[in-house]
């Protein structure tokens, strides 16, 4: 699967015209129409562009898009057979395919533009904050800061993509000067309420100060070092939050916790859905519930509520899962979860290689979207699909075309 160079492409699309292209689709990653549920107008540029591409032949795929274009393809299958075998209402059914369709056609426009220009991947960074701060304008600034997830859904949206933007011209500094950025970052998102966020910032610090020691046992010394310190730090926060008083989510989840300094009591009480879904692939492993998978008994709504340790039930008209893999598996069934698989593990292996390689320019950025994907991939609703896994697949697949050497092979 080749991308179209600079050279086969059309005369009429050009460096400038891509970078435009670019911030066009990061700007316009939030506006939705409502047709057969919310379609982006990002993803309406995306699908003229593919067809426009595709008639004049310049865009070809690179092997490396094979495999995750196949992916998505077995997801949209698992699907169709699914929705047929289950039913499903046709404007569910309809919702349900097109997050493969566009995440396919999302993933084809990005490689297209960022291989040929990579400067567009900051151009869409930038259109993306700009589109949160069109979001944002509805609210009053002092409103959103008062709420207890304000900042993580209104102003953290608009800071991640600037943080990103502004690491290129930190690494001009020296190799250190990102590390401390990410750190301080990290650590205002967590204390402001943007915890999975602010971690995402710390890691990739971690991660990158881990790049730089030799492989062996200075590795997995920093490592435990790392992993002892952040424990403490989590204690600290866990002290901060139930002392405060303050009313927020995090409040909530600690109190309701068995043993609040157990991280993995907060993943289970801030993921309860992971666990619904497990559930739910359990009652059908093989065919998946459908599309929008209905809970017409309220079995599962009860369930979660037993999980949170709530006593009275919120009932949702669909199992909720906040899992792209899991939601894969309980919508479309094994085949779709077959898909998941292609579409995550080729991407995720071909950044890992590709970082070390990097300049220092690229390295936090791409690092700092693995670690994002991957929580996104486990934790995050199955929407981000055909918006967050796009702009990392081709991402990866465009600095891995410059920067590895052995990129070509799969």
């Amino acid at each position: 699967m080749r991308v179209a160079t600079a050279k086969s492409a059309s005369s009429g699309l050009t460096i400038s015209a891509t970078g435009l292209l670019a911030f066009a689709a990061g700007a316009l990653s939030t506006t939705t129409i409502n047709l057969v549920g919310n379609l982006y107008l990002s993803e309406i540029i995306a699908l003229v562009a593919v067809v426009i591409a595709n008639s004049r032949t310049t865009l070809h795929w690179n092997s490396h898009q094979t495999v995750i274009i196949s992916g998505l393809i077995l997801i949209l299958l698992g699907l169709v057979i699914s929705d047929t075998i289950n039913s499903t209402a046709p404007n569910d059914m309809l919702r349900g395919w097109a997050n493969p369709l566009f995440a396919i056609i999302g993933i084809l426009f990005l490689t297209d533009l960022f291989t040929r220009n990579e400067r567009a991947i900051l151009l869409w960074l930038g259109g993306s904050a700009l589109a949160h701060v069109f979001v944002i304008d509805q609210y009053q600034l002092s409103e959103v800061l008062a709420g207890s997830n304000g900042f993580k859904a209104r102003v953290a949206p608009i800071l991640i993509p600037a943080i990103l933007i502004f690491s290129p011209f930190m690494a001009r500094f020296g190799k250190d000067a990102n590390l401390f950025l990410f750190t301080v970052v990290g650590l205002t998102f967590v204390l402001l309420g943007a915890r999975s966020s602010g971690l995402f910032f710390m890691a990739t610090a971690a991660v990158l100060s881990m790049m730089r020691l030799k492989r062996g046992g200075h590795r997995y010394v920093f490592a435990g070092v790392l992993l002892a310190l952040g424990y403490v730090l989590y204690l600290v926060y866990v002290d901060y939050i139930l002392k405060s008083g303050q009313i927020s989510n995090s409040l909530d989840q600690f109190s309701r916790s068995a043993n609040p300094y157990n991280p993995f009591e907060l993943i289970r009480q801030g993921r309860s859905e992971f666990f619904v879904a497990l559930t739910a692939i359990r009652d059908a492993p093989l065919f998946g519930h459908g599309s929008w998978a209905q809970d017409t008994a309220g079995t599962y709504s009860e369930l979660l509520a037993l999980i949170k340790g709530r006593t009275n039930v919120y009932y949702s008209s669909i199992i909720v899962s906040h899992s792209v893999l899991l939601t894969t598996w309980m919508w479309g069934g094994i085949i779709a979860f077959a898909g998941a698989l292609m579409l995550y593990v080729p991407p995720a292996r071909r950044a890992v290689a590709v970082s070390p390689h990097l300049p220092p320019r690229w390295r936090p950025i791409l690092v700092f979207l693995l670690l994002e994907i991957s929580w996104h991939y486990l934790f995050s609703p199955f929407g981000h699909i055909r918006t967050s896994f796009p702009f990392f697949i081709a991402t990866t697949i465009a600095l891995s075309q410059r920067y590895l050497p052995d990129w070509k092979r799969p």
